[in-house]
């Protein structure tokens, strides 16, 4: 699983503890293994807090705009928020799941290729084209859960939140 916690501006960002809190269900629900993505601190600091399991590998900072498109590649599924890394994920056919905010009309902009999920929460606010939300709370991304996402990827692929039988 290719995870991409960043996006060109706050207002696209669902929250670091957020993405923390769904790296560890992914952990604790299944064998998957991780590849945190990103350029900036928040990437870097969850890549970081995870990488002792052994199942998670920081790839923060390190790949070239080609490194990155191979790995999408390989990946089972992508993880992030609408940004360009999710548009890449989508042009090579990854599974992916985007956490789309409410600062743009996502679905005229996505790539579209299957299989994919968009989480957006509706507010009467979007879309607002700011670069920091105006509203308290940040309602279009905290209205999304941990729990909406995990949903949103068993409806992609719900044999990647399974531990194997071996164990």
């Amino acid at each position: 699983i290719a995870i991409h916690p960043e996006a060109g501006y706050p207002s696209k960002e669902w929250s670091d503890e957020r993405f923390a809190a769904l790296v560890q269900k992914i952990l604790l629900l299944s064998d998957a293994k991780i590849a945190v993505v990103g350029l900036g601190v928040i990437a870097r600091s969850i890549a970081l807090n995870f990488v002792t399991s052994g199942r998670v590998l920081n790839l923060t900072r390190c790949l070239t705009l080609r490194e990155l498109a191979a790995v999408l590649k390989r990946c089972n599924l992508f993880i992030g928020n609408d940004s360009g890394p999710s548009h890449l994920a989508q042009a090579l056919r990854a599974p992916v799941v985007v956490i789309a905010s409410g600062t743009n009309e996502y679905e005229h902009w996505g790539v579209w290729q299957k299989p994919f999920q968009v989480l957006k929460y509706p507010v009467a606010c979007a879309p607002c084209g700011f670069e920091r939300c105006k509203v308290e709370g940040h309602p279009c991304l905290s209205g999304i859960s941990v729990d909406d996402l995990l949903s949103a990827i068993r409806n992609l692929n719900g044999s990647i939140l399974k531990k194997s039988q071996s164990q």
